[in-house]
């Protein structure tokens, strides 16, 4: 027996003495295979051990646990015989009411929420589609939950918790979770409302699970460390997620591997990964040294000088000239006062993600934020933000290249929050992939006064594999009172799935104003809409390739000293942006006339009347 289990097995037979003094000590009730669970449950006193036979269990009722108890396995006295609880997809396998200890058991098969439509979403589909409110598929554990040599398998939640649905703590050791799926924390859902809870987990495996988002862990208000575990082969937008920000998630000496390219920066966890965690592509080791070939080489240096500094209280740290390759995220967690990390300015600094993972991870930093500066970034992969993810925190770059970054949103960069800041300034995002909004920046406010700045900065050949734009700002609704600006930037839009260089979604105010000045926009394409949506543009003064960059109506009308940008001087009866001039454009201006819409005024001044038609005509048919 290995000296933790050993140990773990001593403290177990203590506990009840300990908690206890002066009781009556707790027994053992041994169920032979085949017999009634429930029963026993039912009749033993808190503290008391359930003891199964070696076998499969089908049950066909959830068993309910209503007191303090244990239940452990066969294979707790004799490795070779096992004890499993199966429910059949039938029923969720534990309800624990009171705090539970289960030693040596599987549990599998374990459903809830299917039941009907449209809950009867395919328990084996995409877990985006389930549509139930049942959590825990194996386990719903109210109270305190702590798990020994366990083994959970094949089990399903249409909500919250493929494998465990935990209100308060947890303690896992030495577990495999496997083939669990959730629409949200495909194997862990922790529903605590306390800010002292935690999750635990030592020794583990976590294979093939998936969800929506958070495919192995989803946190409430717990935090969580991941210890000697192994992550592996598993599926969804994110493997670690959270509802509320600043939740923290310490990974140390574990790797995470092959996992369908999860993202590593979603819900603003507050990661921190040790010197002895890599993220890996593939679990092969040929030298059998128990580190992953793909994790071999790769470099903590970086994260190591970056964290003492911080520890140390520092404001800042400078980075040594060279590439390197990150095993993990560099994950910064909070800041609370200004923090800067600098590379050498002269020789250059390069930190790759390899192509899996986000290369910097923020969350929740402090008023000051974090100022990034001479770094060159190349190969970050992640959910939301293929190279740097600022979550709810306030982030300022100045002479960066971010290179070959791939994210769902964001190719380059993610920022959400309320209150935030953005600057770039002398900066250059070229070959970022987005599967949807924002090829190389992705700018999200939630609310309040955000801020973003950005200057001398090009873009150069980002993409998307679905419809999006190089630069996506979301607004979600109309307390966005920031600033938007852009001065002296170079776009070069790609292939024609880039549906614009900039877009503006969602509601804005009348307070909010947008700058583009001294910008080129070198593109293709008559009618080619490189700046869209309602936002506010307070003055436009740039260089663009092709006719009508703008959308709608309204971000002509509101794009103020703009003269006549939005269309061509060589095809200016094009009113309607479709490359010719034709009965359709004459039906726009007959709308619109005896009005002072900027859009049909043709000649300016002021009023679209007969000789506004004139000019029409004299631009018939297809524009040069």
């Amino acid at each position: 027996m290995r000296p933790s289990t050993c140990a773990f097995l001593c403290l177990c037979l203590l506990i009840p003495l300990l908690v206890h003094p002066g009781t009556a000590a707790a027994e053992e009730i041994f169920v032979p295979w085949g017999e009634d669970i429930q029963a026993a449950i039912d009749s033993a006193s808190p503290g008391d051990t359930i003891r199964l036979d070696a076998g499969t269990y089908e049950i066909s009722e959830t068993l309910v646990v209503s007191r303090p108890l244990t239940i452990a396995g066969s294979g707790e006295l004799d490795p070779r015989r096992r004890s499993i609880i199966d429910a059949g997809r039938r029923c969720r396998i534990i309800l624990a009411e009171a705090d539970l200890e289960l030693r040596f058991l599987g549990l599998e098969n374990g459903m809830v929420g299917f039941e009907s439509p449209p809950d009867g979403a395919d328990p084996d589909g995409d877990p985006c589609a389930f549509g139930g409110l049942e959590n825990g598929g194996a386990i719903y554990a109210v109270g305190n939950l702590v798990m020994f040599e366990c083994d959970v398998v094949g089990c399903r939640a249409a909500r919250y918790g493929g494998g465990l649905s935990i209100n308060a703590n947890a303690t896992l050791v030495n577990c495999r979770f496997v083939n669990l799926a959730a629409g949200y924390g495909g194997v862990i859902w922790s529903n605590s409302n306390s800010d002292t809870s935690s999750i635990s987990m030592t020794g583990c495996t976590f294979e093939a699970a998936s969800a929506c988002r958070g495919a192995v862990l989803y946190l409430r208000r717990a935090s969580a460390i991941m210890e000697d575990c192994t992550v592996y082969d598993c599926e969804g937008d994110a493997l670690f997620a959270n509802v509320h920000v600043g939740r923290s998630l310490e990974i140390r000496s574990s790797i995470i591997c092959d996992n369908n390219r999860c993202g590593l920066d979603w819900g603003a966890l507050r990661y921190r990964f040790d010197e002895d965690s890599c993220v890996c592509g593939s679990l092969l080791d040929r030298n059998d040294d128990g580190i992953p070939d793909d994790c071999e080489g790769q470099d903590h240096s970086i994260a190591a000088l970056v964290h003492a500094a911080i520890d140390a209280g520092d404001t800042e740290v400078q980075l040594p000239p060279g590439t390197f390759q990150l095993a993990a995220p560099l994950a910064l967690g909070y800041l609370p006062d200004a923090f800067t990390i600098r590379g050498d300015p002269d020789r250059g600094t390069e930190l790759s993600g390899r192509g899996l993972v986000p290369i910097i991870l923020l969350s929740q930093t402090g008023s000051e934020g974090c100022h990034i500066a001479d770094l060159s970034l190349s190969g970050g992969f992640g959910y939301a933000g293929g190279a740097m993810a600022a979550l709810f925190s306030r982030l300022t770059i100045d002479n960066a290249t971010v290179k070959a970054c791939h994210a769902s949103r964001g190719g380059g960069l993610y920022q959400i929050g309320s209150d935030q800041a953005l600057t770039l300034t002398e900066s250059h995002f070229e070959d970022c992939v987005a599967e949807a909004g924002g090829h190389a920046v992705h700018f999200e406010n939630i609310y309040g006064d955000d801020q973003l700045a950005v200057s001398n900065t090009t873009f150069v050949a980002n993409a998307t594999t679905g419809a999006g734009p190089l630069l996506d700002l979301a607004f979600s609704d109309s307390l966005f009172n920031g600033i938007v600006e852009f001065k002296e930037c170079d776009w070069t839009l790609g292939p024609s799935s880039e549906m614009a260089a900039i877009r503006t979604a969602g509601s804005v105010s009348d307070y909010s104003f947008g700058q583009l000045e001294g910008c080129r926009f070198d593109y293709s394409g008559v009618g080619r809409q490189v700046v869209q949506g309602p936002h506010y543009w307070r003055s436009i003064s740039c260089e663009f390739s092709s006719c009508c960059p703008f959308e709608t109506v309204q971000s002509i009308d509101l794009a103020w000293n703009s003269g006549n940008l939005w269309r061509c001087d060589a095809c200016i009866g094009d009113v309607t942006c479709d490359g010719k001039t034709d009965a359709n454009d004459l039906g726009q201006l007959l709308s619109g006339y005896g009005t002072t819409q900027e859009r049909f005024d043709l000649d300016g001044d002021g009023v679209v009347a007969g000789s506004d038609f004139g000019i029409l005509l004299t631009s018939w048919g297809t524009c040069p």
